[in-house]
């Protein structure tokens, strides 16, 4: 069962890493946060962009770069057109 968004939490580790923007910062602590039980996260880049308030093309420079620096491993799935991102976040494995 998907947990359900009773608001982010940001862990210490991804709050004080300096590599990483707010916005990156956010949308990691949102895929901690909401990790199902096996270690998946299903959102569109415009699902993420309505959430938080910035282009869709911001959301997938974020997710590039955190996939860039091995903080998630992403997959690409394509249901009735329409491309989803689960990302495998390194935060789900610990």
């Amino acid at each position: 069962m998907a947990k359900q968004f009773t608001g982010v939490w940001i862990p210490k580790v991804i709050y004080q890493d300096q590599k990483l923007t707010p916005t990156d910062k956010l949308i990691l602590a949102d895929i901690f946060n909401l990790c199902a039980d096996n270690g998946e996260y299903f959102k569109t880049n415009e699902t993420i962009s309505n959430e938080i308030n910035i282009s869709i093309p911001s959301v997938s420079r974020s997710i590039k770069k955190l996939t860039n620096l091995n903080y998630i491993k992403c997959k690409y799935i394509i249901v009735d057109d329409v491309m989803f991102l689960p990302n495998l976040g390194k935060a789900c494995e610990d």
